[in-house]
This record gives structure tokens, C-alpha cells and sequence, in this order.
């Protein structure tokens, strides 16, 4: 081969010399080509499926209060969220 590929969005690559991208994992993501590493969802947002580009915010009623995490918990009764 007479060049290198960039990862895809979705995926990344921190090692030299590999032959494939890795995709995130649940509770992270990858906007752009050619990095070294996902970041991770944000409070109030999760992600379930590994490769994705962007994470997604917790539904009505839910919450997620830690940073890379691949679900969202309901609130408790006496609690609520919009």
C-alpha cells in the first residue's frame, strides 16, 4: 500500500502499525476522522451501540449524572426530569 486511511468518524486507532480501526465503545463517540480516541458522552446523555458519532441526550423522565455511560436511569418517585 502507498498510503495510510484515516479512521472513520465513529472509530479511532491508538496504535501504530494496525491494519483496522477500533469502534467506540458503548458510552463514548467519535465526530471526526483520524483520531486516537472517543470521548465520552456527557452528563445527561449516554450512548448504546459502539461506532457511533455522537451520544444521545437521556429521554424524558430519566437522568445520568456520570460522565461515558451507555444508559440512562429513571428518576425516583418523588423526582422528575424534562
Amino acid at each position: 500500500t502507498s498510503f495510510c486511511v484515516k479512521c472513520p468518524v465513529g472509530h479511532y486507532q491508538n496504535v501504530t502499525g494496525k491494519t483496522e480501526c477500533v469502534p467506540c465503545p458503548v458510552g463514548h463517540y467519535q465526530d471526526l476522522t483520524g483520531k486516537t480516541e472517543c470521548f465520552q458522552c456527557l452528563v445527561g446523555h449516554y450512548q448504546n451501540v459502539t461506532g457511533k458519532t455522537v451520544c444521545l441526550p437521556c429521554p424524558v423522565g430519566h437522568y445520568q449524572d456520570k460522565p461515558g455511560n451507555y444508559s440512562c436511569s429513571p428518576c425516583r418517585k418523588g423526582f422528575y426530569s424534562k
